[in-house]
């Protein structure tokens, strides 16, 4: 699945609620900062309780929380009027160094994607207006991150896109609906 087809398919379970241009900017923000934290957080455990290199990582959490990112990427970019597909392109250029530890990797990652939600914050209650050159310029920092991420542990993002969309189908199977969002009838958890 490319990354604009993934786009299309993310607009499909947006709350409704979230329409107001200033209000998905809000919603991105959160998003971005949070699910970052919680992809980040998988690398983090595995490198504080010495076994960075020893123990797998959990795939399967790896693709959820990446698919949660991508979602909120998604849902900003289509906010901005911006396609998916040349930002993953150019998160793909300039590739991180293979010397760099995975938790300085998911580190940068959050900072990033930290510097990111403020700035959209000032867009999103401020009412700035928002530069797109320098959004997309902060938004390829974590991309880059997280495509890192994603290599290491040999997933690539169009595997990520196609798992997130399957579980929200299952999810969501009408689009979304705040009743469906609480019913969880994937079995996952709401933190």
């Amino acid at each position: 699945m490319d990354a604009n087809t993934y786009q299309e398919l993310v607009e499909r379970t947006k709350s409704a609620a979230k329409d107001a241009y200033h209000e998905r900017v809000g919603l991105s923000a959160a998003g971005i900062a949070g699910e970052a934290a919680e992809l980040a957080e998988v690398f983090r455990n595995r490198a504080l309780y010495g076994v960075q290199f020893s123990a797998p990582v959990d795939r399967t959490k790896v693709l959820k929380e990446a698919g949660d990112l991508c979602w909120y990427i998604a849902h900003l970019l289509t906010t901005v009027a911006l396609a998916f597909e040349p930002v993953l392109q150019t998160m793909r250029e300039g590739p991180l160094s293979r010397d760099t530890t995975l938790v300085q990797v998911a580190f940068d990652m959050l900072i990033d994607a930290g510097k990111l939600a403020d700035y959209l914050k000032k867009v999103a209650y401020h009412k700035i207006e928002i530069d797109k050159v320098k959004m997309q310029t902060l938004l390829v920092m974590v991309g880059r991150a997280l495509l890192y991420l994603l290599d290491h542990e040999e997933l690539v993002a169009e595997d990520v896109f196609a798992n997130n969309i399957a579980k929200l189908r299952a999810r969501y199977p009408a689009g979304f609906s705040t009743a469906d969002s609480l019913a969880r009838k994937d079995g996952e958890r709401m933190e």
